[in-house]
């Protein structure tokens, strides 16, 4: 018995570079996942603190606008300070509606009637100038009154009292 040998082809090795993107592209199926999901989280991130800074500039500008009114606020009470303590200017000039004296009643006296705030009433400075204060009875552990309750008696007990409610 004879065998004849019979040479198989040789396969050629495959070229270097098709080999290197074979590898390249199987590596990047693996990262594809992984890869993905990082862009994604930081796109969000990325939108969330664009976001952030968006609400921070929005707040500084309400922040800068507020320090202007408090300056204004600040200059005017000194411009009002200063004018009264000169004789310059006085109360009653300070509580003119649009230019005009309040009217006086007939004993001559201007009548305002100036409601605090619920938790403190009027400020001390102010109530210092005011001739007569009022303040409204409560019974004890009760809830005080908000300021229209109390703006709304004190008239309806002024008006009883100069018979002044109107006529129906």
């Amino acid at each position: 018995m004879t065998f004849k040998t019979r040479r198989l082809k040789e396969e050629k090795a495959p070229p270097r570079w098709l080999t290197t993107a074979t590898r390249f592209l199987s590596l990047a199926v693996r990262l594809h996942k992984p890869m993905l999901a990082w862009y994604q989280d930081y796109k969000k991130r990325d939108i969330e603190r664009k976001k952030e800074e968006k609400r921070f500039r929005i707040l500084k500008k309400i922040l800068m606008i507020l320090l202007g009114v408090l300056v204004v606020l600040l200059i005017v009470a000194a411009v009002v300070k200063t004018l009264v303590s000169a004789h310059i200017l006085t109360i009653g000039n300070v509580f003119s509606v649009a230019g005009k004296e309040l009217p006086v009643d007939e004993n001559g006296f201007t009548n305002i009637l100036l409601m605090g705030r619920e938790s403190a009433g009027v400020p001390e400075a102010v109530a210092n100038h005011a001739d007569v204060k009022l303040r409204i009875p409560m019974a004890p552990n009760t809830r005080s009154l908000n300021v229209a309750q109390a703006a709304t008696i004190v008239l309806s007990e002024a008006l009883r009292q100069t018979e002044s409610f109107p006529k129906s």
